[in-house]
């Protein structure tokens, strides 16, 4: 076990926590008091919660919720536990415990749209998201994704011809479907209409779509139109046989993804280092994505910093 409190259980990261143990996003059913839920998307949640007593934000335990989860209990107040918003998507959170450790799930590294940039916290250890941990993922400003995009819609829309902007189904696609909503008429897939009614629920200002679609052969011939739609091989190919302009968002669109913009709800390179230098740790384990690589990164800058595989030798491919 790391001095911080920290260890790795077949394949479950865990922190400490007086005489108990919390699970961080454990990807599989654990048997453990607390499990903290950074967000709701799949990659941070066990298949079956069970009967630990979940450690999450309302806004993630609600989109949970309307994923079919049975969440028994849930708190976002615990004494000795700060829940620290990361903006990666609705709902998510960092975990800062006892003061000691802080975890951030996954973070957003600039505002857009109705999502805030991640917030840091000084602690002695951080485990900090490395998505994009690598110097060759720096995203470009807000403001040119949005020139770019609208340019994109209006070039189809003169041509008397729909657009489709893909991204994840839960998190990209609402921000999508905030930020183009002047656009209409509006299509949005059902599965991402799903969302968009948890996240109106919520407080946030997701416009309702004029259709809800979920099959993209029924959309208009020979008119303008704009779709919200799940970027996933299948419907990229369906836009593909009819003739429809499509956008993938997504960070990868650097240098993996074609078609695409590289809208991201991570943070790139520099605002991963410029968090880290914010929260100070005395060490750091980097998870997900680039780990290897962006801990070495920050060895070059004079930080003790791991990946989180360090800490046991059977740490899974999850955290690799």
């Amino acid at each position: 076990m790391d001095p911080s409190g920290i260890k790795v259980k077949k394949g479950v990261l865990m922190v400490k926590f007086k005489d108990d143990w919390i699970a961080l996003d454990p990807k599989y059913t654990v048997n453990s008091k607390y499990i903290f839920i950074s967000h709701a998307h799949s990659d941070h949640v066990p298949p079956y919660i069970g009967d630990s007593k979940v450690i999450a934000s309302r806004e993630t335990v609600e989109i949970l919720k309307a994923k079919g989860y049975r969440v028994r209990e849930y708190t976002e107040d615990l004494r000795g536990v700060e829940l620290v918003d990361t903006g990666h998507i609705l709902g998510s959170r960092g975990i800062l415990i006892e003061g000691r450790v802080f975890y951030t799930g996954d973070i957003a590294g600039r505002p857009r749209g109705f999502l805030d940039k991640a917030r840091s916290r000084s602690c002695e250890t951080l485990i900090v998201d490395s998505t994009y941990g690598r110097s060759e993922y720096k995203f470009p400003h807000l403001a040119w994704i949005l020139r770019n995009t609208m340019n994109a819609i209006a070039s189809e829309f003169e041509k008397g011809k729909g657009i489709a902007l893909l991204g994840y189904s839960l998190g990209k696609a609402q921000l999508l479907t905030y930020l183009f909503q002047s656009w209409k008429p509006l299509y949005v897939y059902k599965t991402i209409e799903m969302f968009n009614s948890v996240y109106r629920k919520m407080g946030i200002d997701i416009p309702y779509p004029d259709s809800v679609t979920s099959n993209i052969k029924e959309l208009p011939k020979n008119r303008p139109f704009l779709l919200i739609a799940p970027n996933n091989p299948t419907i990229v190919r369906m836009l593909k046989n009819l003739g429809i302009r499509y956008i993938a968002f997504t960070g990868w669109a650097i240098n993996k993804i074609r078609n695409g913009l590289p809208l991201s709800d991570h943070a790139d390179y520099d605002e991963l280092i410029s968090f880290v230098k914010r929260s100070n740790p005395d060490r750091i384990y980097t998870v997900f994505g680039h780990s290897r690589d962006f801990a070495y990164s920050l060895r070059r800058l004079g930080f003790l910093a791991n990946p989180i595989s360090s800490l046991h030798t059977y740490i899974t491919d999850y955290f690799e």
